[in-house]
């Protein structure tokens, strides 16, 4: 009973090596390049030129980074950074640009521990130009690169940038682990829900209502403001310094809480968050 046991223990330790070594084979052969080992296929770049209008953008990608950029030729284009397997339909649709991403993998290309790696993935949005003066439309008090009538974006773990975006109506981003990024942003309405990411927004104003939810990811607004603020999170530390006073309302177990005082009434703004610290500044 011994010896075979003995033999069966020899016979494990046996397979293990082999399997050691041809994994470390394919790395080899691989040129340890990961990227060659997942089952999402070669790296590609594909440009969707935009020829029909749109107002508005909705994107849903699982882990694309996401930012925008001029175009430099007036005309609209999405380029996006993916592979084979795993890609982007773009069009428009009702007047609303459409990115969303799709896969042709078999059930069983999702198994594995290197799928995914090795992969940028990224979506660049190419807008013209279209500069929003100050005081044009519901008294900006900034001046915007584009305008869009709407923006909604859902990612998993990609990082989002938006920047120089005058949304009119409704900027709603959803996203999990990816950090978010807002500069020199204006909207009618902000949403955000997010799990562990961090959200960073530096000169970012919203006339109605700002809502943010997270769990253990930061938050962070620097020269930032809105009409009503709402944000509630876990663990995460929020600092907020604001364009105008607010009367704000805090609720948190152990983290500390510094709130400048100030004579003049505002807009309301609430803070709720578990272990976070929350400070909040004015900018003037």
């Amino acid at each position: 009973m011994r010896a075979r046991k003995k033999l069966w223990a020899l016979i494990a330790v046996v397979l293990i090596f082999c399997g050691v070594a041809f994994g470390f084979v394919g790395f080899v052969l691989a040129g340890f390049d990961f990227s060659k080992l997942n089952g999402d296929g070669k790296e590609v770049t594909n440009e969707h030129v935009i020829e029909e209008d749109f107002s508005k953008i909705e994107i849903d990608t699982a882990t694309s980074d996401i930012r925008f950029e001029t175009a430099t030729d007036g005309k609209a284009k999405v380029v996006c950074v993916e592979t084979e397997k795993r890609y982007h339909d773009v069009s428009v649709k009702n007047g609303t640009l459409m990115i969303k991403e799709t896969s042709k993998k078999k059930w069983f290309e999702f198994i594995g521990f290197f799928n995914g790696i090795g992969s940028k993935r990224e979506i660049v949005i190419y807008l013209p130009e279209m500069k929003t003066a100050a005081g044009s439309d519901r008294k900006l008090s900034k001046e915007t690169k584009y305008e869009l009538e709407g923006l909604k974006i859902e990612t998993s773990t990609g990082d989002v940038k938006v920047n120089d975006i005058y949304v009119k109506s409704e900027l709603n981003i959803n996203t999990s682990t990816g950090e978010l990024s807002l500069s020199n942003v204006v909207a009618g309405k902000l949403i955000i829900d997010t799990s562990t990411g961090d959200v960073t927004m530096d000169e970012t104003e919203v006339f109605d209502n700002m809502k943010i939810e997270t769990s253990t990811g930061r938050v962070k607004m620097t020269k930032s403001d809105a009409n009503t603020v709402q944000i509630d999170t876990s663990t995460g530390d929020v600092t907020c310094e604001f364009l105008s006073r607010k009367n704000v309302k805090t609720d948190t177990s152990t983290g500390s809480v510094s709130v400048q005082e100030s004579l003049e009434s505002g807009g309301a703004c609430t803070i709720d968050t578990s272990t976070g610290d929350i400070r909040v500044t004015y900018a003037n």
